[in-house]
């Protein structure tokens, strides 16, 4: 009996200006250096990356975080200011350039929602009308940069909600990657199921991960995410123009090469990996619930029982 190819899609996370500005490029070239696919999700909207303060007092854990992933740092003085002190960029706009990059360059561009903050904090609350609108102005946005409306989508945070699934149902969606859980399935929620398949993010991301020592017990960040391979399934794996892209891109392309160095390695594109999901018949339908992942301040969804 043949062993099961271990299956990985990349999935950039692009949420801000300053880090879309340097990291996409890199990231592009180290992809190509290693004749790698990946899926590109980019916020359409305007940035308002300094209103995160106000996770301060909501989102547990928030200031421990940003302490340990050296936030400030990391992300840029500018970065920390958009939307408060600064006026936000409309990202659609002033990267259009580089979003148009990542189509010329081969890769799958989906969206990230309109305003990230926004999104983060408030789409599961948003009725089925709120989210239509946000919609309608993230398709016309896109529009202009690709000529066609997107296929594919990856909310901030990790936020879903029932509503959210009608509504992108109803848009044409092929795919959604909106959770965390070990493999794809089928979403349902509140009573609605989705007849379009969620391939959720399968590891931590790097953020969760930096300087939580509770997670990392002595080992470097990318060596616990080599331990979080599922070899023969499909695994998911986040990165962000903000950081893989910038100050860690070293370390994430040796993650890369030992990813390679795996017997049986393949690397798809997120939307290759959803097509052969459809053509799966075993392919689960299941439940999700908000609930907290190590190392990240707030709830995010995540894949529960398999339905009835």
């Amino acid at each position: 009996m043949n062993a099961q190819p271990t299956l990985l899609g990349l999935k950039v996370d692009i949420d801000t200006y300053e880090g879309a500005k340097e990291g996409i490029p890199r990231l592009i070239k180290l992809f190509k250096r290693h004749s790698i696919p990946a899926s590109f999700f980019a916020v359409m909207g305007p940035e308002h990356s300094g209103r995160a303060v106000f996770r301060l007092f909501t989102h547990k854990g928030f200031l421990k975080k940003m302490l340990r992933t050296k936030a400030p740092k990391a992300y840029g003085l500018k970065t920390l200011l958009y939307g408060t002190l600064l006026p936000g960029p409309m990202m659609s706009e002033k990267l259009k350039h580089h979003y148009r990059m990542i189509i010329s360059e081969g890769f799958e561009l989906g969206v990230h929602g309109y305003d990230h903050i926004a999104w983060h904090n408030d789409l599961t609350k948003w009725s089925e009308e709120k989210i239509r609108g946000e919609y309608d102005k993230i398709r016309e946005a896109y529009r202009k940069i690709a000529g066609k409306d997107p296929e594919s989508l990856g909310t901030p945070g990790w936020q879903e909600s029932a509503d959210h699934l009608k509504v992108t149902d109803s848009l044409g969606f092929s795919y959604r990657s909106d959770t965390r859980f070990s493999q794809p399935f089928y979403p349902e929620k509140d009573g609605y199921a989705s007849s379009v398949p969620e391939i959720p993010t399968t590891f931590p991301s790097l953020d969760e991960v930096l300087g939580n020592e509770d997670v990392l017990k002595g080992k470097g960040p990318f060596d616990v995410m080599m331990q979080r391979l599922q070899e023969g399934k499909i695994n998911i794996f986040t990165l962000h123009t903000e950081l893989e892209g910038r100050f860690y891109l070293r370390f994430f392309e040796e993650f890369i090469l030992k990813l390679k160095e795996k017997k049986g390695m393949e690397f798809l594109t997120l939307q290759a990996i959803a097509d052969r999901v459809r053509e799966n018949d075993d392919i689960p339908r299941r439940s999700f619930h908000m609930g907290e992942v190590p190392g990240r301040a707030g709830k995010v969804a995540i894949g529960g029982e398999v339905s009835a």
